[in-house]
């Protein structure tokens, strides 16, 4: 049983040590391609025409979808660490 349990323990351990090892950079990669397009769009946009406009959008919108999804990540594994714990109790939406 003892042997199971450890395990089962080195198992989650491999699963997150990426997520852990993401969870040490101080800003995923995801914000270097959302920053340049960012860029782009802002300097750039005088000198392009609505199709080259249209492919920055997109770019963007999707490099800020990849960034929200490593913060989240990055969030999970500084729950999983113990670093920082949740406090769950029953709240008031102030809807009726």
């Amino acid at each position: 049983m003892e042997s199971r349990d450890d395990e089962l323990r080195e198992s989650d351990r491999t699963k997150t040590r990426p997520v852990t090892s993401a969870a040490n950079e101080r800003s995923p990669p995801a914000t270097i391609p959302k920053s340049h397009l960012e860029t782009l769009l802002t300097d750039l946009s005088a000198g392009l025409d609505e199709r080259q406009l249209s492919f920055l959008r997109v770019g963007l919108g999707s490099a800020a979808k990849l960034e929200k999804l490593a913060f989240d990540l990055l969030d999970l594994a500084t729950l999983e660490s113990g670093k920082i714990s949740l406090d769950i109790r029953p709240h008031s939406s102030g809807r009726s």
